[in-house]
């Protein structure tokens, strides 16, 4: 699982095409001030 910055598309687009997958999970972290929203991404490892 990771976090991505929501409004980074150039990582959003890097992580999805190494097959990485929304969640749906979403937060925003207070840093300094500043509100960052953030989307959850997972993959699943084949063994």
């Amino acid at each position: 699982m990771l976090w991505v910055l929501r409004d980074n598309p150039n990582a959003r687009h890097f992580y999805e095409a190494q097959g990485w997958s929304v969640t749906g999970g979403e937060m925003v972290e207070d840093r300094d001030g500043y509100a960052i929203p953030e989307t959850r991404y997972a993959v699943t490892f084949a063994p």
